[in-house]
């Protein structure tokens, strides 16, 4: 069994179709192995991360706005007024509220935008 000819050693060789293989240069080799082990640091490192904190809102919360947003619909709801939170999304912390005025208003409200007033779901 013969050795891969793109290795010698534990260096490794080029292989461009048409081009001879050819021995990488010493910076060009100690770069790459510098680039492998510092992905491989980076690897190990991700599968400790913690998950960014949730602000914990959840559907049927009672919540009161802390700034002012716009309405699906483009009216204006200020700041103090209070909703239902009627969905929840996730992936980006993102919750509808409802709002009784105008009637049934819905709204797009991310998690700094509001604060808890009352949970009535457990």
């Amino acid at each position: 069994m013969s050795a891969d000819p793109r290795f010698i050693g534990e260096r490794r060789t080029s292989s461009v179709p048409g081009c001879p293989l050819r021995r990488l240069p010493d910076d060009v080799d100690k770069a790459v192995r510098a680039a492998n082990s510092l992905l491989m640091s980076l690897k190990f490192a991700y599968q400790f991360r913690e998950e960014a904190p949730r602000s914990g809102f959840r559907d049927l919360d009672v919540v009161v706005l802390t700034a002012p947003v716009v309405s699906d619909d483009g009216v204006s709801i200020l700041a103090g007024t209070e909703g239902t939170i009627v969905s929840v999304d996730d992936s980006d912390e993102t919750y509808i509220v409802e709002f009784p005025e105008p009637d049934g208003t819905l709204a797009t409200v991310r998690s700094h935008e509001m604060s808890l007033v009352a949970r009535i779901s457990n």
